[in-house]
Formats: C-alpha cells, structure tokens, sequence
C-alpha cells in the first residue's frame, strides 16, 4: 500500500537566516561558558574552605620553633635512652654526624678520602654433585 501525499498542501521551506544563527549559537556559547566558570569558582571555593575547617591552620611561628628545636637537636651533643624490643633500658649518646665523621676517621676505622670500591671475587670453579651425574 503506497502512500499518496499528493493532497497534502506544499509547504515552502526557506533556509534559516545565518545572522541570527550565528547570534543564537554564539550567544549560546557565551552563556555556557559563562555557567561552567560560575560552577567551577563556587565548587573550589566551596572545597577550600572546608579543608580549612578540617586541616585548620598551624601559626607559623609554632612551626618554626619546632625546626629551631629539631636542628638544635641535631647540631649538640647529649645522651638519651630508649628501651630495646627485650626491654632493656640502653643510653646513646647523640652527636652532630660531621663530628662523628671525623671520629671513625681519626681512629681508623676508615680510610681518609675517597677510595676505590673493593673487588668482588669470582666464584671459584666447582665439580657437580654427584647427584647430579647422568647416567
């Protein structure tokens, strides 16, 4: 059964004018680029401030006089005690680690200065087990 449109009125169909396109598209962009910046401002100010609320912020000047005591720390000499995994109470003395340095070097512990790395020696050439004959 075919169709006959035939009775249907003709409609005239003109192109769209392209300066109102080019209004509507562009206007379109405008709007949308618009509403992602707007979303992106509110979503990152949004996650600031609550890592804020949560972190909070340290003074910077507490932190300072923690670095000040750390290096302090390192930099003197002194003595201090900790308990090993058996429980015995043991006392080791700390100390700046050029001083320490100079100390194994001044007893010969190790060599003043660079020196070349040790050879390794090649394994020397063994017979097979016996096991591990063929027959």
């Amino acid at each position: 059964m075919a169709h006959d449109h035939s009775d249907l009125p003709a409609i005239d169909h003109d192109d769209p004018e392209p300066g109102s396109t080019w209004f509507v598209g562009l206007a379109g962009a405008i709007v949308l680029t618009a509403l992602v910046l707007a979303i992106s401002v509110l979503y990152f100010s949004a996650v600031e401030e609550k890592l804020e609320r949560v972190v909070g912020e340290v003074p910077a000047l507490e932190l300072e006089r923690l670095r000040v005591s750390q290096q302090q720390l390192v930099a003197e000499f002194g003595r201090y005690t900790f308990v090993d995994g058996a429980g015995a109470e043991s006392t080791r003395l700390r100390m700046p680690v050029s001083d320490a340095m100079r100390l194994i070097v001044e007893r010969g512990a190790l060599p003043a200065g660079p020196s070349a790395p040790s050879p390794i020696p090649s394994p020397a050439p063994s017979a097979p087990p016996a096991s591990a004959t063929t027959n």
